[in-house]
């Protein structure tokens, strides 16, 4: 089984803080999205139920 989800972002203005980096909040916003794309993408390879 493929474990590895990729998924590719494109950073914006709205992402920048003002020292001028990606804004931390939004490095774990990304990771939130991320993690739930990448269950909903393995799920259907598991034993696990899949109801929710």
């Amino acid at each position: 089984m493929d474990l590895v989800y990729q998924k590719q972002i494109k950073v914006t203005e709205e992402h920048i803080d003002q020292n001028q980096h990606v804004n931390n909040v939004q490095y774990v916003h990304w990771v939130e999205e991320i993690a739930a794309e990448h269950w909903d993408f393995l799920k259907h390879k598991t034993e696990y139920e899949n109801d929710a």
